[in-house]
């Protein structure tokens, strides 16, 4: 697992992965161009978007112009879908320039993509922040995935509604996590943060 701009990549086999793509400008072609450098031959398959916030899903539409499928959370496929096929012609993206059929695939409960050689679990997870947020997880090397939620390695004040939301949804999953990446904070123990989240008052 690498990151780079705020975008997790998780490489499966010849597959490279968007997990979490947080930009804030408008040239996602900039950052396709880094993972093309940094991982050739690897194509961008799949691209899964935590929530529909501006702040993780700007830029969706360079990478259904590459070719990926994008994975959301139940709820949210509609405004992805509008989103891919809306005309952009005051400043015209790859996707205008470029016109494609993008697939959009909404994960109601739990999704697992695979390329035969690692597994990504994607749960979709109830909470105050966004409708039909995802958190991942990786079995082998047992790590989680959530952004807006929780920043692990960041937070330093637990109990909170959002942060119990992540614990009753590990425990519905039945995964087993020991570590949780965050698109804000870094990487921190799961058992830790389960255990202070819970003796919080």
């Amino acid at each position: 697992m690498a990151e780079n701009g705020g975008v997790t990549f998780v490489l499966a086999g010849t597959v490279s992965r968007n997990l979490q793509y947080q930009l804030y400008f408008q040239n996602p072609a900039a950052t396709l161009a880094v993972v093309k450098a940094k991982f050739p031959n690897k194509p961008v398959k799949a691209l899964v978007l935590t929530h529909h916030h501006m702040d993780h899903a700007n830029g969706a539409r360079g990478f259904g112009a590459a070719g990926a499928k994008i994975y959301v959370g139940a709820d949210n496929g509609a405004y992805l879908r509008n989103m891919m096929t809306s005309p952009h012609n005051v400043r015209k993206d790859a996707l205008a320039k470029k016109p494609r059929a993008v697939e959009v695939i909404e994960v109601a409960d739990k999704t697992v993509l695979s390329d035969g050689a690692r597994s990504i679990e994607l749960y979709r997870i109830a909470n105050g922040h966004a409708e039909g947020m995802l958190i991942a997880y990786l079995p082998d090397v047992k790590l989680g995935y959530v952004t807006d939620l929780w920043a692990p390695g960041r937070d330093t004040e637990f109990g909170t509604a959002r942060q119990r939301a992540i614990v009753d949804a590990v425990e519905k999953a039945g995964i087993r996590p020991e570590r949780f990446a965050g698109g804000h904070g870094s990487v921190a123990s799961y058992p830790e943060f389960a255990a202070k989240v819970k003796g919080a008052k």
